[in-house]
């Protein structure tokens, strides 16, 4: 059980704090409830404590510090693979295990992707890169920047940064071994 006051990850509603727990006689009155506030939303969400919504606590400071830091690991495997290939069906797996290290894998790999299609006189990806994109970045962002005490903003631009920077390398190294 959760507590209040603590961060959570509750669905797609990415980051919530719990701002009460306890019966609410309008739904269930022998039943207890988080009254949740999602950080970056207007909302208020209530859901029971035995909910089968996907519910987890917001990862530490030094998790997120090492998710940000593998920001570099696997460019070369990602830029293999994104080339041409549709991966929508791993977008979608990985937008619904809604944990950090998948979301930081589907960034990647879309970014990858939106990289080598400008490079390659391309306008940017497809509709369907760009919305899997904007919500990978939502829950990821969100989460990370509570760990780690930042805003959404300064971290995508920390990420998209060394993204670009972590790719360029790539590319100059794969070109000069060719």
């Amino acid at each position: 059980m959760y507590h209040v006051n603590e961060y959570v990850i509750y669905g797609n509603n990415g980051v919530c704090q719990i701002k009460s727990i306890g019966a609410l006689p309008i739904l269930d009155p022998n039943k207890q409830y988080y009254t949740l506030s999602p950080l970056f939303s207007t909302e208020t969400i209530y859901t029971p404590t035995d909910t089968t919504i996907f519910m987890r606590p917001v990862i530490s400071r030094e998790e997120a510090i090492v998710l940000f830091d593998e920001v570099d690991t696997f460019i070369a495997n990602i830029s293999e693979h994104s080339q041409g290939i549709s991966l929508v069906d791993h977008y979608e797996d990985y937008l619904k295990s809604l944990k950090s290290q998948d979301l930081v894998q589907l960034v990647k790999v879309i970014y990858t992707k939106r990289y080598l299609a400008i490079q390659n006189g391309k306008k940017t990806i497809s509709l369907r890169d760009q919305q899997f994109l904007k919500e990978a970045e939502k829950l990821l962002y969100g989460e990370i920047a509570i760990a780690m005490g930042s805003t959404k903003e300064e971290l995508k631009d920390k990420f998209d940064q060394k993204l670009e920077e972590e790719i360029a390398l790539f590319l100059e190294e794969h070109e000069a071994g060719n």
